[in-house]
């Protein structure tokens, strides 16, 4: 068994995925991530350390909405400025476990510095991202407000992003959308199950799932309310 290594734009279902590869029996760390009304299924100790990385390296919480390639560099000189984080040493306890998971929103920023001390080739990458019109509203509804257009470039820069790290790695990579997962499950799961040497079934998605399988998270009454929220704030959108 591969460790595993969601990277996500954020906002894109990944606390499901991951639901669901606990199912399938891989680690996701003694204590994770929680929100208040779900487990995030991240890591508590990967997303300290990613947090620090990006206070460090002066981004905070801005690469939710904005993308800059020079921040790569930024972060990877992190490591010759004497700021001593504990890569090495969390590594090597995520490697005590047989098959570890690790998701965090920021690893597609902090990958770079991560790549000198993990072994690529014991790891499988899975992109997830989202249907362009669920993701706005998604967006939207958590108060950022950004045009489609600015929600769409932001994605696909992103995810090119990491499309190139994961090659410079020479990792394996499958890329995986949420929506897929819900309309075409049986598909998706082939898919995953190939890529992993899983047996997941519908079955054990649909009891990691809190909604209902073959239909979208946002129906045509959220897409009214997210275009609500957007005309109200039409100023203050990015764009």
């Amino acid at each position: 068994m591969k460790n595993i290594i969601i990277l996500t734009p954020g906002l894109s279902g990944s606390s499901l995925l991951a639901s669901l590869l606990v199912k399938a029996g891989y680690w996701q760390g003694d204590k994770t991530d929680k929100k208040l009304d779900y487990d995030t299924f991240e890591n508590s100790g990967l997303v300290d350390i990613n947090r620090a990385i990006l206070i460090e390296a002066g981004i905070g919480d801005c690469y939710q909405t904005q993308f800059d390639s020079n921040w790569f560099e930024v972060i990877k000189s992190i490591k010759n400025s004497g700021h001593q984080l504990p890569l090495q040493q969390f590594y090597q306890q995520c490697n005590e476990q047989p098959g570890w998971l690790w998701k965090d929103p920021r690893l597609w920023l902090t990958l770079g510095l991560w790549q000198e001390v993990i072994d690529s080739k014991q790891v499988k990458f899975i992109l997830l991202h989202r249907d362009l019109e669920q993701l706005w509203v998604s967006c939207i509804k958590r108060r950022q407000i950004q045009s489609k257009a600015f929600c769409q470039h932001y994605d696909q820069q992103v995810c090119e992003a990491i499309r190139q790290q994961v090659s410079a790695l020479d990792g394996e990579l499958l890329e995986l959308c949420f929506e897929d997962l819900l309309l075409t499950p049986e598909e998706s799961l082939s898919r995953l199950n190939d890529f992993l040497g899983a047996q997941l079934t519908v079955d054990d998605l649909a009891e990691a799932y809190k909604g209902r399988l073959g239909q979208r998270v946002h129906n045509r009454w959220s897409y009214l309310q997210a275009l609500m929220i957007y005309l109200k704030n039409y100023s203050q959108r990015y764009r």
